[in-house]
């Protein structure tokens, strides 16, 4: 592996750590916002800064890295059964 692939790699990794793992805390923050009325409106707020100015913008970095892996690591979508389909997925849910 180059160590180009290796950090592209490691950044789609943690891209994908970063943006996906608040959304986990969604849930509970709406949850306490339905128990205390008084902090609903703070729990929306939170929800949707923690989406709008970190899961969104660092969600769309995941395509451009994984694209440069693809191309830095010569595989070719077509022929790679997994990759292909994983591409074909989020195509079709994006």
């Amino acid at each position: 592996m180059t160590p180009l692939l290796a950090t592209l790699l490691f950044l789609h990794v943690i891209a994908a750590i970063v943006a996906f793992g608040p959304t986990f805390a969604f849930p509970v923050i709406a949850h306490l916002g339905q128990q205390n009325p008084q902090h609903g409106l703070f729990a929306v707020e939170l929800s949707e800064r923690i989406e709008t100015r970190m899961v969104i913008p660092v969600a769309l970095s995941m395509p451009v890295t994984g694209v440069a892996m693809i191309f830095v690591a010569g595989i070719s979508p077509f022929t790679n059964f997994w990759l292909g389909r994983a591409i074909g997925l989020y195509t079709c849910l994006s």
